[in-house]
């Protein structure tokens, strides 16, 4: 039996045997709820804003501001879904940083990481939009 120079490959006569490979790591969380986490807060804010603007003139002219708010918590909420979506995938995918391995569960790490990242900023710009309903209301133009 002679064998190549790479332990992997065993020449027999004219037969190639190689070893098995090692088990397959396969990602313990799905990959729609691990880009769910990660586009939800940018594309709420994105509606929101325009939710706002076509919203503004109605509410003043109804005098309805509370729709304007409702929007606002609606937005929040759905975002503050997202972070816990997100947590919920890093604690699935070891509760442990990403580091530079590689592999579906440090991508799920990376993603489920970056969600929750993503989710907090955004929760806080949301806020941020919210102020001005708050304080100007719908019917102060500049």
């Amino acid at each position: 039996m002679a064998t190549n120079s790479h332990a992997e490959v065993q020449v027999s006569g004219d037969a190639v045997v190689r070893p098995e490979s090692g088990p397959v790591e396969y990602a313990p969380v799905g990959n729609l709820a691990l880009w769910t986490g990660v586009l939800t807060g940018p594309i709420v804010l994105l509606l929101l804003l325009e939710t706002n603007y076509v919203l503004m003139q109605w509410s003043c002219a109804k005098g309805h501001q509370w729709v304007m708010h409702l929007m606002d918590v609606i937005a929040i909420a759905v975002t503050a879904f997202s972070l816990v979506l997100s947590w919920r995938n890093w604690v699935q995918s070891g509760r442990e940083w990403p580091v530079d391995d590689g592999g579906s569960v440090e991508r799920a790490r990376f993603l489920s990481a970056l969600g929750v990242l993503m989710s907090a900023g955004f929760i806080m710009a949301l806020i941020a939009q919210w102020i001005p309903v708050m304080l100007l209301g719908p019917c102060q133009h500049s």
